[in-house]
């Protein structure tokens, strides 16, 4: 029979899961979110966690994670759209900086880049958006290869994503691919 302890117990654990499956992100980072209407999707399984990553001159991120299972991390930095700032009101030129500074100036490595499809674009909720890849700076990270999203949407903001890896062929990859999105605005 249920006592009332073990009822006290389990009722506590099913409110307690929900709130487990995106954690507390820091408040700033919520504050840019909310600014530019991005939802994060936050990876409910592959256990990724919250880590501090050192500030470089190289770039700034806002936020970053990581899952030793399936050997990713992700970092996230957000810049909302302003009036009196004029790199936002160009995001191709904010991922363009970001691609140059975080990859490696080695001339053996080259850098790809590729322009978002309309399904991606529909998906991301975005006006416009590209991938690069390429292999990083070591002042940036010690991962060997970097794959670069840059969405954004007028007049919200620009969201970059980097997913930084060692293996080139990891299917994880491509399940994280859609990290955030920006919501519908309303009419």
């Amino acid at each position: 029979m249920w006592t009332y302890s073990t009822l006290s117990l389990l009722l506590s654990a099913m409110i307690c899961l929900p709130s487990m499956a995106q954690p507390n992100l820091p408040r700033a980072f919520r504050q840019k979110l909310q600014r530019c209407g991005l939802e994060l999707l936050w990876p409910t399984e592959a256990r990724y966690r919250s880590i501090y990553v050192a500030t470089t001159p190289i770039q700034y991120c806002d936020y970053a994670m990581r899952s030793a299972r399936e050997g990713i991390e992700i970092r996230y930095a957000i810049y909302p759209w302003t009036a009196d700032q004029p790199a936002s009101q160009h995001p191709q030129l904010l991922a363009m900086r970001a691609a140059a500074s975080v990859a490696t100036n080695d001339q053996a490595y080259l850098i790809t880049m590729r322009y978002l499809n309309e399904q991606e674009l529909h998906t991301f909720g975005a006006d416009g958006g590209v991938v690069y890849h390429f292999k990083p700076k070591a002042a940036f990270t010690t991962y060997r290869h970097c794959r670069l999203l840059a969405i954004y949407n007028e007049g919200r903001g620009t969201a970059l994503v980097f997913w930084l890896f060692d293996q080139p062929n990891n299917p994880a990859l491509d399940l994280r691919y859609y990290a955030l999105r920006f919501n519908p605005q309303p009419e």
